[in-house]
């Protein structure tokens, strides 16, 4: 019988033999390891929650949000509501806000700023939608009372689904907010003034600066006599102009979106510094009796002849340039004034896929 030959042996770098049939130990990383390299990624890949504030404020600029051109154009809009997905900055930081401490600290305040009700799917009853939301975003407030101080601006859509209990509940509700500063109303039925005086009536908002309304919701301005940036976003204004009046607004220094003439203004707002109007000199020319008017903001929106998008805007409103310049020439102002000339497609905030934008053109006097 031929004589058995010798395994074959491996020499390890201390020199100790190990059979080849023998299984070789595994060599696992240690604890130490393992955790030195978590804390290695850590360092290079830093966490959401260490993004410096103005990263992660530029990148919540880009996700969708209600924009000053729905709540202006909301009622070109059928239904007058905005779209849904303008929604998704209030989602994104509520959920970043339940995500940790540190992220719940530099998100709660951002995500619970503002009081929205004005969105609906485009093939819904927007009605029902909006006025059941607003039962319980309203039934919420009144139960998470520390989220109050929070609030600021306010962007609702008005209907007369069971107008009696939530229009006045909409009023305590406002009245509740010591921190409000901006109320919007993008859209509001016509016939719920009656509703809306019964609701405001005797109310004050007295810390609100900023509103935007139609000409029906006006009885909502007169609750607001520290206001100073008024603008109508639906009808002439013809009933906010009363009710600057009659809430004695004195402090207005910006109105937007009027096109009933305002010669009873001069005297309650003789302060007023911007000033929007139509294509239309003599609109223009009425300004002449508001001593400080700094910026004229002319809206060659559905103007006669209609503006061309493709030519200077200035280059086709010459008139309207020359009488808005005599008007600050004019004035008591010292300070630096401007013509502002404006064309703006009123849809394109509904329409995802339109690449169109304002226009603005800015002559200086």
């Amino acid at each position: 019988m031929p004589p058995t030959r010798a395994s074959k042996r491996l020499k390890t770098t201390a020199g100790t033999a190990l059979s080849e049939s023998e299984p070789q130990p595994e060599v696992t990383p240690s604890h130490s390891t393992t955790s030195n390299r978590a804390t290695v990624l850590f360092e290079v890949y830093p966490a959401l929650d260490r993004i410096p504030d103005d990263v992660l404020l530029e990148i919540l600029s880009h996700l969708s949000t209600i924009t000053e051109g729905h709540v202006l154009y909301c009622h070109y809009q059928a239904p007058p509501a905005v779209p849904v997905e303008t929604r998704e900055r209030t989602d994104v930081l509520r959920a970043l806000s339940q995500t940790c401490k540190l992220l719940r600290t530099r998100c709660f305040p951002l995500a619970w700023r503002r009081f929205e009700v004005c969105t609906a799917p485009p093939s819904t009853s927007f009605y029902r939608v909006l006025g059941e939301a607003m039962k319980t975003k309203m039934s919420c407030l009144g139960e998470a009372t520390h989220l109050l101080p929070l609030l600021q601006t306010v962007t609702v859509g008005l209907t007369r689904y069971q107008v009696a209990d939530i229009i006045p509940a909409f009023a305590r509700c406002l009245a509740s907010m010591p921190n409000l500063h901006t109320v919007e109303v993008v859209h509001a039925h016509s016939q719920m003034t009656t509703a809306l005086k019964q609701a405001f009536e005797g109310r004050t908002f007295p810390t609100v600066r900023k509103i935007v309304l139609p000409s029906c919701a006006h009885e909502i301005l007169r609750c607001c006599s520290g206001v100073e940036d008024v603008a109508c976003n639906e009808d002439s204004g013809s009933t906010i102009i009363g009710a600057i009046v009659k809430g004695n607004c004195t402090d207005v220094r910006k109105l937007i979106g009027i096109s009933a003439p305002i010669k009873r203004l001069v005297k309650v707002i003789p302060n007023l510094r911007i000033i929007s109007v139509a294509n239309q000199v003599p609109a223009v020319e009425a300004l002449s009796q508001f001593p400080k008017l700094e910026v004229i903001e002319v809206d060659l929106f559905m103007s006669t002849p209609v503006v061309r998008k493709d030519k200077s805007l200035a280059l086709q409103a010459p008139k309207i340039i020359e009488a808005a310049r005599n008007v600050l020439k004019g004035n008591q102002s010292t300070a630096e004034k401007t013509i502002r000339l404006r064309l703006t497609e009123r849809r394109w905030y509904f329409k995802r896929s339109v690449a169109e934008r304002d226009i603005l053109e800015v002559v200086r006097v």
